[in-house]
């Protein structure tokens, strides 16, 4: 009678409705239970089957048993390898290793042990040349290509480090490379697009070729990130590491879009645990763009345009660069047309890259920073940036002039040098000012939104600052557009962090009031050629250029033409816009919005 009286006490368990709303259940013996009643459905109880417990002696012999057969199959010799005695030992290596006793790695990551001819591996370690990671500092590349020379370029072969360090090599010089294995060139003859110098191609769009080679170069970004957090790159400090680290910061802004990311918070943490013996005497020529100041203003300003923190101090500039105390005055006097000696402006790029950098931190901490956009605005500060900004533009716009005029006199090479130093300064220089321009935006939409009434009540000053902001950003979209009329190399447009060119055409679509129709028109014609030369690399999901297309459209021969004397460009001062060229121009645009 007990047992009976048990089971009758026992709660029934609760139906499938009360378990999915997760509340309290009145089980009823027959019948519905109360809020299923209540809701008018059926109330059904799916009966829930426990597991066994296993007995201690059960889970003594499954052990056993488990353990009996990893003996035994780390006993039957695996297969032969096709790469030889070099992969058989790698294999060896992983098999001892405690990072890879654990199956767990793989489940996140992508899959490992791509496999790359070692033809493709040599021919993409020689686009590398062409790339401005070339110059980074402390490159190892050739100890590197002795020991692929010295495996028949097998990437598998190589030590974990170094097979770090190529794959992120490999990544890199894909998105630039006209392999037949990577990219499908069609009956197009490019192959010597990414090696003109300067870049004078228009409207050639190249963003079928960049859409072609997506797939792979994710897969190669991919196996270099996996690659890199199996061995530990971040973690284990040495030259091979630190190069991979700054190179896989770069991987990862151009995927993601965002800077500041831990790549680099490890990279500047190795860097400082090196010592000078682990550096060595590296010399790097002043006219280099990739030397360590510009290489810390590619990712200053980098840092600073996407909003984060500028991952390095003052006192890693010192520990890396050392120190230059030349002011934007004193660069101005050297580069001014007044001075004796006609010096070119790779002779003061490392003095112009530390006050990029410098600006860059400045504004990041006191004006677009997380703390900074919690507080009022800092009027004071923010003219101090207008300030700084407006001397080194005034110094950038010297030396683009010290360049025109030692043109004429210096061979190709030597304005090639001059050509690589000027492209990132500007590009910089007009990140910055669109930086602050956007956060003054948002400032200023802000305050509209908290007004009760709806009114606009800005106040007179902070609408003065805007506005000279706007004008400066204006400016800049201007020069911008000009840089684009003769870029470099192709690498300096895909391959540098200093700028991103989809915000800019938003900018003269929606903000450049200070702009006529003609000014707009002949900028977007210049940032739709260079975004669609950009597209032979990186794939731009934002359709801006179908945006420029559509605007282009819209626009008429009478407005184009009125506006047409106001186009006169600083970087070019003796030269206007022949308005001839310009409509013509525009009509090849609207004649073929598609491109190929």
């Amino acid at each position: 009678m007990a047992d009976v009286a048990s089971k009758k006490n026992k709660k029934l368990p609760a139906c499938d409705y009360c378990k999915v709303k997760r509340v309290l259940c009145h089980p009823q013996q027959n019948g519905s239970c109360p809020r299923c009643l209540e809701k008018g459905i059926t109330c059904n109880t799916t009966p829930v089957t426990r597991r066994k417990r296993r007995t201690k002696a059960e889970l003594e012999e499954e052990r056993a048993v488990s353990t009996s057969g990893r003996s035994s199959s780390a006993e039957v010799p695996g297969p032969q390898s096709k790469t030889g005695n070099a992969s058989n030992s790698l294999e060896i290596w992983r098999r001892s290793s405690p990072q890879h006793s654990a199956p767990s790695i793989y489940i996140n990551l992508a899959s490992p042990s791509l496999d790359i001819s070692p033809s493709l591996v040599k021919e993409l370690f020689q686009d590398l040349r062409i790339l401005p990671q070339y110059y980074y500092p402390f490159l190892p590349l050739d100890d590197l290509e002795a020991s692929l020379d010295s495996c028949s370029w097998n990437v598998h072969a190589l030590a974990p480090q170094d097979r770090v360090l190529a794959q992120c090599i490999i990544a890199i010089s894909a998105r630039i490379s006209t392999s037949s294995l990577i990219v499908d060139l069609g009956n197009r003859n490019i192959d010597n697009v990414t090696k003109c110098a300067p870049l004078k191609t228009r409207y050639l769009d190249c963003r079928q070729f960049g859409r072609r080679r997506e797939q792979f170069c994710q897969q190669m970004r991919a196996e270099a990130v996996w690659l890199a957090q199996r061995e530990g790159v971040m973690f284990n400090i040495c030259i091979a590491n630190a190069v991979s680290l700054v190179l896989l910061e770069f991987l990862e802004y151009r995927a993601s879009g965002k800077g500041g990311s831990v790549y680099s918070a490890a990279y500047f943490h190795q860097l400082r645990q090196l010592s000078e013996d682990d550096f060595g005497n590296v010399e790097v020529a002043p006219y280099t763009p990739t030397s360590f100041s510009a290489l810390l203003m590619g990712l200053a300003v980098c840092a600073a345009t996407t909003g984060k923190s500028v991952p390095f101090s003052y006192n890693d500039e010192l520990l890396l660069c050392g120190e230059d105390g030349t002011s934007l005055e004193q660069i101005l006097n050297v580069l001014s047309p007044d001075s004796v000696v006609e010096t070119p402006i790779f002779d003061v790029m490392r003095p112009m890259c530390f006050h990029t950098i410098h600006v860059a931190r400045d504004i990041s901490e006191t004006l677009t920073g997380a703390y900074a956009r919690r507080h009022p605005l800092n009027e004071t500060k923010l003219t101090g940036h207008l300030h700084t900004l407006d001397l080194l533009h005034s110094a950038i716009t010297c030396g683009l002039g010290q360049m025109q005029r030692l043109r004429p006199t210096a061979d190709e090479d030597f304005f090639q040098k001059m050509r690589f130093c000027a492209y990132p300064l500007i590009h910089g220089w007009s990140s910055l000012v669109l930086l602050v321009f956007e956060e003054l935006k948002g400032r200023r939409e802000l305050i509209r939104l908290t007004e009760v009434d709806g009114s606009s009540r800005i106040p007179t000053h902070f609408d003065s600052l805007y506005i000279q902001v706007r004008s400066m950003a204006s400016q800049a979209a201007l020069e911008l557009a000009t840089s684009l009329e003769e870029i470099p190399t192709l690498s300096r447009l895909t391959h540098m962090n200093y700028s991103d060119l989809r915000k800019w055409p938003t900018f003269l679509l929606e903000d450049a009031s200070e702009l006529n129709v003609a000014q707009r028109v002949w900028a977007l014609e210049r940032f739709r050629a260079g975004l669609s030369l950009a597209g032979f690399s990186w794939v731009d999901r934002t359709d801006t250029v179908e945006a420029i297309d559509a605007y282009l459209a819209s626009c008429t021969i009478e407005e184009i033409t009125g506006g047409l004397s106001s186009i006169i460009w600083p970087l070019t001062p003796a030269t206007s816009c022949d308005t001839e060229n310009l409509i013509l121009d525009w009509l090849q645009i609207q004649s073929s919005p598609v491109l190929t």
